[in-house]
């Protein structure tokens, strides 16, 4: 990414573009003077941006992976009134679709090794509020067991199985 400064607002999706494509070429060996320089930007606006330093940006980073699975994960959540047959090969499309994009397997690969690493962000990545995939299906079961529709012995347990 080409060192393109301007101003403070636009500096974070800029660096986060810059640090998601120097984690996938680098790993995570790669410098926050490096994410800074190769963003056009200095090291304080980089900590300004993220103060927990490298593991907020981290984080950030992996919070892509997510983002970019929930506008057709509520696109297909939106229409109530489709059987559950239909609604499961929809979820499991989407879930596929995204879980098997090559960019997202290379971020997948990091993100175990960051875990590897640094198990301590395990429970910042399962607290964050979007991308809850696992919530999602297991609310889903247990509104279709709710209306008579499925026998369940635990909604969660089966959401886990089927993804």
């Amino acid at each position: 990414m080409g060192n393109q400064r301007g101003r403070p607002m636009k500096a974070r999706p800029r660096i986060l573009q810059t640090a998601r494509e120097l984690f996938l070429s680098h790993g995570l060996d790669v410098s926050l003077d490096t994410i800074a320089a190769e963003a056009g930007t200095t090291r304080p606006t980089l900590y300004s941006h993220f103060p927990g330093g490298k593991d907020a940006l981290l984080l950030e980073t992996f919070a892509f992976l997510n983002d970019t699975m929930q506008p057709p994960l509520r696109q297909l959540l939106q229409d109530r009134q489709q059987d559950l047959p239909a609604l499961l090969r929809g979820f499991a499309k989407v879930v596929q679709q995204h879980f098997y994009a090559p960019e997202n397997i290379h971020f997948q690969r990091l993100l175990i090794q960051v875990l590897v690493q640094k198990p301590e962000l395990y429970v910042t990545l399962e607290q964050r509020p979007s991308g809850r995939v696992l919530q999602a299906l297991s609310d889903i079961l247990a509104q279709k067991q709710d209306e008579g529709l499925l026998t369940l012995s635990d909604p969660e347990i089966e959401a886990t199985a089927f993804l």
